[in-house]
């Protein structure tokens, strides 16, 4: 029983794509294949591939990956190094909350704001997510759900069997992402 991460990768790029975004898009924790990562630990490199699928289907690129860890200081640190390196991204998707609370004060140190100058979608739904301002867009893991299913599963009728249950993960959308700009 796992989140089904593919999927959530795919609606965080439809929410960027449903915006009208198309340049500019900067992935920001990315595969998460930082040494730190635990072995057997897939989340980073399942989202990733179904952002880059979605996008690649709307004929839409991402701009760069920033490998990064997963915490709040992790991006704080790589979006204040990506905006002094002279890119400036039109929508961040983040690799957690936890990261994107560190881009959101990256982005206003130097000036720019959520959304109407950057995009921000992220993953997992943690707390953070509903107090930052404005409020972040994020596909949130399904806890309850994942126990439900498996409670199911284990009392169920049907033999336990060596296989995979993916779990959707529900779009939380708040006011972190708007329309792209004409320059886009």
């Amino acid at each position: 029983m796992i989140p089904d991460e593919i999927e959530a990768g795919r609606t965080a790029g439809r929410a960027l794509l449903a915006a009208g975004h198309a340049t500019g898009i900067w992935a920001i924790g990315g595969h998460q294949t930082v040494p730190a990562t635990p072995d057997g630990v897939f989340a980073g490199l399942e989202r990733m591939r179904g952002l880059q699928e979605v996008l690649r289907d709307g004929g839409v690129g991402l701009d760069g990956v920033v490998e990064c860890d997963w915490g709040a200081e992790d991006g704080y640190r790589e979006v204040r190094r990506l905006l002094a390196e002279g890119h400036r991204p039109h929508a961040l998707v983040c690799s957690t909350d936890r990261v994107s609370f560190g881009a959101y004060q990256a982005l206003a140190e130097a000036g720019l704001s959520v959304p109407q100058d950057v995009s921000v979608v992220s993953f997992d739904d943690q707390d953070i997510a509903g107090w930052l301002k404005p409020a972040l867009t994020t596909v949130a893991l399904p806890h309850h759900e994942l126990g439900r299913r498996a409670v199911e599963l284990i009392l169920g009728e049907e033999p336990l069997g060596a296989s995979t249950h993916r779990v959707p993960m529900p779009l939380r959308e708040r006011e972190s992402i708007a329309p792209s700009r004409p320059a886009d």
